[in-house]
């Protein structure tokens, strides 16, 4: 079954019922579970690196008794809120001792697509780094797909696919077959030059494909030149007027810089729509 089961981490920040309810959209119309994600955060004020000679003694114990209480009321509050915007979708709940990643990353185990939030730097209730979010795309070994802030549709009716050959790209791609049934899929090349151009027997088999999945499909390839890749991949999803952009997570080409390099900036700290990668 296709998404038989959507995880989506949980916080404080003001996106939270926005993401689960998306994400829940996106259960419903596979019939599968949602599965609310939240990081049991250790207390730092307990660690060995701030109480070196006093790991183990009654202070230590409770500030952790304090701790373990503060976060028991913090579920029980988010909890029900998340049941709440998952609506009539069966849910789970995950609770996962470390930090934000980590929590996803274990979610990821019996989950086939993870739901998380778009960083947002006005909210200071949104803890989620440049480097969680990369250790979740680059570890979770699931398909990822990044809500938003300002909500999205999850219908997904025209769909960009940052597309280069690589083997990240077609993970992506062929992770993102679900959602193909009916869409509109642009696949989108971007070359450093003219010499570098797909093949039209390549377009063709693209194309072919995506159509074997219920899309229509075709191919543009942008000659980049000295413009960021990001940037062109935003550009021309807003030309296509799409509702979700597919890409790998890693690659050896261009595409490499949009989870390592300043492209991340570009795509997921200011997407508009859902960006669904894959490593």
């Amino acid at each position: 079954m296709a998404f038989h089961r959507v995880a989506v981490n949980v916080d404080d920040d003001r996106a939270c019922a926005k993401r689960v309810a998306f994400a829940a959209a996106i259960a419903r119309r596979y019939g599968g579970e949602l599965v609310g994600v939240f990081a049991r955060l250790p207390n730092p004020a307990v660690s060995a690196s701030v109480w070196p000679a006093l790991p183990n003694n009654d202070v230590m114990d409770r500030l952790r008794e304090v701790h373990g209480a503060e976060i028991d009321a913090h579920i029980g509050r988010l909890r029900p809120e998340f049941e709440a915007a998952a609506g009539d979708v069966p849910t789970d709940w995950l609770e996962a001792e470390g930090d934000r990643a980590a929590a996803m990353i274990r979610a990821a185990q019996s989950s086939a697509l993870l739901v998380i939030a778009q960083q947002d730097e006005g909210d200071p209730l949104n803890y989620l780094t440049r480097e969680s979010v990369s250790d979740i795309v680059m570890r979770s070994g699931r398909p990822v797909l990044f809500h938003p802030y300002i909500g999205a549709d999850p219908e997904f009716r025209r769909i960009l696919v940052a597309w280069d050959g690589s083997r990240e790209a077609v993970r992506a791609f062929n992770d993102a077959a679900p959602f193909m049934a009916g869409a509109d899929v642009l696949f989108l090349t971007v070359a450093p030059d003219s010499e570098q151009k797909a093949s039209a027997g390549d377009a063709d088999r693209l194309t072919g494909f995506a159509g074997r999945m219920g899309a229509a499909a075709s191919v543009a390839e942008h000659i980049a030149h000295d413009i960021r890749v990001g940037d062109v991949v935003m550009s021309r999803a807003a030309d296509h007027s799409a509702d979700l952009v597919v890409m790998g997570g890693y690659s050896h080409s261009r595409f490499r810089e949009l989870v390592l390099g300043g492209a991340t900036r570009d795509i997921l700290d200011q997407m508009p729509v859902p960006v669904l990668m894959s490593h």
